[in-house]
């Protein structure tokens, strides 16, 4: 492959990225708009197909990193899809704070395209988020919804840790490069 065909692949994935990254925003606003006025998402009062839409465009997203190799965004995308995967099956609906933890994982996937657009070294996906993420994949409340704020400090053993600590460990190892 030369020089220039690989400027061209590395703009047709930011391009195609850069449009995943909108449609995510987009539906997790709208899941949070539906849920400051006491819905639970979307028209008809589902959160399905906003969360059916989301859950592609972070696929979609993970599969094309997956191929430049930017593993920071895949380990986030794949973090948020089993959060994804757990409403759009219908075992929790998204809570204000899941749709949080979202957009901060849509943030930091931003940061590293544009850390690839400019060809600037990027950055390993945040610990603390990808524990979070983990975190609300493991304990749902009987309605669903975490059980649980936002941690406030990485490392504060918590009722939950026992639940996640698998799920957490394994993390650590994957940030610690084992």
């Amino acid at each position: 492959m030369t020089q220039l065909d690989r400027d061209e692949f590395a703009a047709g994935y930011l391009f195609e990225a850069d449009e995943h990254v909108q449609s995510a925003i987009a539906n997790l606003l709208a899941v949070e708009a539906a849920l400051s006025t006491g819905g639970t998402g979307g028209t008809g009062g589902s959160q399905h197909r906003l969360v059916r839409e989301l859950f592609r465009s972070l696929h979609t997203l993970k599969g094309l990193s997956a191929m430049v190799g930017i593993d920071p965004i895949v380990d986030l995308a794949h973090e948020m899809e089993a959060i994804l995967r757990d409403a759009d099956r219908g075992a929790t609906q998204l809570s204000a704070q899941a749709v949080d933890l979202l957009l901060q994982g849509v943030r930091a996937i931003e940061q590293r395209l544009a850390a690839f657009g400019k060809r600037a070294p990027i950055a390993a996906a945040p610990r603390k988020l990808l524990v979070r993420l983990a975190d609300l994949q493991s304990v749902h409340g009987e309605d669903g919804v975490a059980l649980y704020p936002p941690r406030e400090g990485f490392g504060e053993v918590e009722p939950h840790a026992e639940v996640a600590g698998e799920r957490v460990e394994t993390l650590e190892r994957l940030a610690r490069g084992a």
